[in-house]
């Protein structure tokens, strides 16, 4: 009985450890100060933990590949303090084209603007000023590419890149946007720069 025992316990130290848990199917949220695990496509409960833990400046910050990482899909029109996330591309395309079918716009450039890149409440007013000044400026200005240009993109820390990747992504759907024809029902003057796709195109130089 003694060697029986022995000989299931010598067996029972011998067998291997069993694996670790995986954590393959979660992720860690993209927020620098976050450390919370994130299931893997679960596009609901990542949007109500980004929305209701962070704040607008932060999830400005997130880059694309994220959405990608964690196998959901951002859409890409939807303001940041809107964020809307799905689990498959065919649900992004029943978004698409329930909420933002447009053929035209009723927002001036500057309104577009704001509502993609939204000041702090203290200053709202002055940052207003400041984009109406230079959406002037820019159509105004004959603005031309260099004739020679040498990126140093590729010098840049990853957390530099991410951060020129976001914003040349708001960028472009600004532009997009103010690329519909304006329509305005309350008969007022409103002055080219915000009406022209043409000062926006220029950020793009």
């Amino acid at each position: 009985m003694t060697s029986r025992r022995t000989t299931r316990s010598s067996l029972n130290s011998n067998r291997p450890n069993p694996p670790p848990p995986s954590n393959t199917r979660h992720i860690e949220c993209p927020v620098p100060t976050c450390s919370h695990n994130l299931r893997l496509g679960q596009a609901q409960t990542i949007q109500r933990h980004l929305r209701d833990r962070h704040t607008s400046i932060e999830l400005q910050c997130i880059p694309t590949s994220f959405y990608t990482s964690a196998d959901i899909h951002k859409c890409p029109i939807c303001p940041t303090n809107s964020l809307s996330l799905h689990k498959t591309p065919q649900s992004l395309s029943r978004h698409l084209s329930s909420k933002h079918e447009a053929s035209t716009r009723n927002a001036l450039n500057s309104e577009i603007i704001l509502s993609r890149l939204p000041p702090p409440a203290i200053n709202a007013e002055e940052v207003k000023q400041n984009w109406i000044k230079t959406l002037r400026y820019l159509h105004s200005t004959n603005i031309t590419p260099f004739a020679f240009r040498k990126s140093v993109y590729h010098l840049l820390d990853n957390n530099s890149k991410r951060e020129i990747q976001n914003l040349a992504n708001l960028v472009y759907i600004v532009t997009n946007t103010a690329n519909l024809p304006h329509v305005d029902t309350r008969q007022r003057f409103i002055p080219t720069h915000e009406l022209s796709a043409s000062p926006l195109w220029k950020l793009t130089l």
